[in-house]
């Protein structure tokens, strides 16, 4: 039996206005799990990158007040890269991640834990919950459209590409020199390489709350979808290739 500690990454680009209170959200919940012994440990870790506000001030603040809280700051931008760095400082058993606006529903969390003994990935999907996907109708069917595409190249394994996952340390030491996506390809190398490397993977539900105007979008939706797009066409051909 793997013990169940667990560490959450936090990617922070410019969230001045989210972050806190996600952070401190998050700990509160994380607290309540170790009070209830469905978790030994954890540690949060704030992968502040290239921002230009208070992001890393705000962190900084919250490691001070709370010891399970850690941060580091790197210039390079990238969501993925800041996860791929954030899961090499890693410490804990379990590895997974939230984005700074506390979009993704923290309970996940929770149905993960008692697979990771069987399971060394665990996919999350919005699209196996019954919640609406957003408010969006131009996200909501680029969103729909791209499942259908990727599920296609993936040989339908998986639901969703772009949401969280929970990995166990002995996957993301196999999977961290092969996570080279800049964005939300991260996601999709995660994937290809756990199928790859034959890892045992389960799929439970996300649930999420809008927490961010659609104004206040942190990607360009277009250039997101043509680099998922890019990426997934290159895995589905080795794939099908079995490269």
């Amino acid at each position: 039996m793997i013990k169940m500690d667990v560490s959450v990454l936090i990617p922070a680009y410019n969230e001045e206005k989210l972050l806190e209170q996600t952070a401190l959200n998050l700990y509160s919940y994380l607290k309540s799990l170790k009070e209830k012994s469905a978790i030994s440990s954890f540690e949060i870790i704030i992968c502040v990158n290239g921002s230009t506000d208070r992001t890393e001030k705000i962190s900084k603040n919250l490691s001070k007040n709370h010891k399970e809280i850690l941060y580091f700051s790197m210039k390079q931008r990238g969501f993925g890269i800041a996860l791929t760095a954030g899961m090499k400082r890693a410490s804990k058993n379990i590895i997974t991640f939230i984005p700074a606006d506390g979009e993704f529903i923290f309970d996940f969390i929770e149905r993960a834990i008692p697979l990771m003994d069987r399971y060394q990935i665990v996919n999350c999907s919005r699209f196996i919950t019954k919640q609406p996907h957003g408010s969006n109708p131009v996200r909501i069917i680029l969103s729909y459209a791209f499942r259908e595409f990727f599920r296609l190249m993936f040989k339908y394994k998986f639901s969703e590409v772009g949401s969280s996952k929970v990995i166990r340390s002995d996957a993301a030491k196999i999977l961290i020199p092969h996570l080279k996506g800049y964005g939300g390809d991260w996601q999709m190398d995660v994937l290809y390489y756990s199928l790859k490397y034959k890892l045992k993977i389960d799929e439970i539900p996300l649930n999420i709350q809008i927490t961010r105007p659609l104004s206040d979008a942190r990607i360009s939706v277009l250039k997101e979808t043509w680099r998922f797009f890019h990426t997934c066409l290159g895995y589905g051909v080795k794939i099908y290739l079995r490269i």
